[in-house]
């Protein structure tokens, strides 16, 4: 488990722990919980603590691909959750109520209920697992207000960027041992190396198009906007939810 420090009313830091992170196997709040999912379970599997949450964004097309990789891999997370929720039981039609799905990237974009659209979006949005009557405006809307509220927010393409921000805005009291630098070894990375054609090309335009996303429309984009949004972040870095 991760180490990290907490400012306490009296304004001191005091170690704490982290309680999520990608190594961490444990399942209290399910497996890949959304921002819904984790404000309703961990008042309830920790009470009488406070929580801080912070996220990264990726590149949706990554994601996306990244995505659909998962289920080829033959490794599809949904299968560890509730199988009696809207989510689960909408995705089931994506392959005939088969235990696994193993689509090409065709197959996977045909299907509507596939688990890459709008990913990030609805991650964060406040719907539940079940099937909300909500446009996909009015969920880039709960996204973008609730990623408002996160005590930090980065971009995966730009890490070392992303750490300095978030360092400033804990007041360096919560650093990195080792500068973060871009990884480019993904499962997606190696696919659009491999298959960097003109058929590639039409279907990543497939997905920009047809799917909005909470990565370009939201909030920051570069190193030079980072400016203004860390000072957004210094007046707002402690909120939480209530």
């Amino acid at each position: 488990m991760a180490f990290f420090f907490k400012l306490q009313p009296n304004k001191k830091w005091i170690q704490g722990k982290w309680f999520h992170k990608h190594e961490d196997l444990r399942i209290d709040c399910g497996v890949h919980p959304s921002i819904t999912r984790y404000k309703s379970c961990l008042p309830n599997v920790y009470p009488n603590k406070t929580f801080y949450f912070f996220t990264f964004l990726r590149n949706p097309l990554k994601r996306f691909i990244s995505e659909w990789k998962q289920l080829v891999r033959g490794a599809p997370w949904i299968h560890k959750t509730d199988k009696n929720t809207c989510l689960f039981k909408n995705y089931k039609k994506c392959f005939n109520n088969s235990h696994l799905w193993q689509p090409s990237l065709e197959e996977f974009l045909s299907c509507k209920y596939n688990l890459a659209i709008n990913r990030q979006t609805w991650m964060l949005s406040d719907r539940s697992y079940e099937c909300d009557k909500k446009s996909d405006l009015e969920l880039l809307a709960e996204a973008k207000n609730n990623l408002k509220k996160l005590a930090f927010f980065g971009l995966t393409e730009y890490q070392f960027y992303s750490q300095k921000l978030f360092e400033e805005i804990f007041e360096k009291k919560l650093y990195f041992i080792t500068d973060l630098q871009n990884n480019n070894h993904s499962f997606a990375d190696s696919f659009f190396n491999e298959f960097n054609t003109d058929k590639t090309k039409k279907e990543q335009n497939s997905i920009y198009k047809k799917y909005n996303n909470l990565y370009y429309i939201a909030f920051i984009k570069g190193p030079e906007s980072s400016k203004t949004h860390k000072i957004k972040c210094k007046s707002s870095a402690f909120m939480k939810f209530n």
